[in-house]
């Protein structure tokens, strides 16, 4: 069973109800709905993430990277029971962040994206899990930019599609990859060419080649937000 919590734009609708072994929450939160328990979100971050939003160059920046940490602290915090604040992450050797295991007896399993002005947040127990939300945005050379990201049979439908569609399908294709290689936790070293996702609306998830292989424990699905942007999740099941 699968649960998704799509608009959130009061905080206390933050506060997650209990999260089952089979379920998936995910939550998308508009910065400014954020923004009115800046206080709140600002007291529970800890000095490393701190001093990561002091080096922004554009202080806005720095203050929405305070929010979407210190939300998903929160969050965090609600599914673990514990002090938002005392909460400590490790990271994998290509910086995926992941709950000291001292902290985590139920192995909860997050991700989080931000792009613009909207964040998501995504939860399982004990499956990796990953998300991706994306602005859309008008994008230069975007058939140079498929050729780096599509996998050969994706290329070849991007290349059949009509000029006007390429680019709703591109940051459809982006969003689901981003959110297969972060919950893979190994970043772009998977190689963004080797993976197939492909660009099917029709179904509603999609599965996963990598390297010609299907991976069978794999899913893919891209959701509804804001028509401004594209969202997607990944899950091994």
């Amino acid at each position: 069973m699968t649960v998704f919590f799509p608009q959130v734009s009061e905080f206390s609708a933050l506060l997650p109800p209990r999260l089952a072994p089979n379920q998936i929450h995910l939550m998308v939160a508009s910065l400014e709905s954020l923004t009115q328990h800046r206080e709140q979100v600002f007291s529970v971050i800890d000095q490393t993430e701190q001093t990561r939003a002091e080096r922004f160059i554009n202080p806005t920046h720095g203050d929405n990277f305070r929010l979407v940490r210190g939300t998903l602290r929160i969050l965090l915090a609600a599914y673990l029971k514990q002090n938002a604040k005392d909460i400590h992450f490790d990271f994998n050797e290509h910086g995926k962040p992941l709950i000291n295991p001292s902290q985590n007896p139920q192995a909860l399993q997050f991700n989080v994206s931000h792009s613009h002005d909207m964040a998501a947040f995504v939860f399982t127990m004990q499956k990796p899990v990953g998300i991706d939300i994306e602005h859309i945005k008008p994008l230069n050379n975007i058939s140079g930019l498929a050729q780096h990201v599509c996998h050969p049979k994706e290329l070849d439908e991007f290349n059949a599609m009509e000029a006007h569609a390429r680019q709703d399908a591109f940051f459809r294709l982006w969003t689901r990859k981003e959110a297969f290689i972060k919950a893979k936790g190994q970043g772009l070293s998977m190689g963004l060419r080797s993976i197939y996702i492909g660009f099917d609306m029709a179904s509603a998830i999609q599965c996963v080649e990598y390297r010609g292989k299907l991976l069978a424990d794999w899913r893919v699905k891209s959701l509804q937000c804001d028509p401004n942007y594209k969202l997607a999740a990944a899950v091994e099941v």
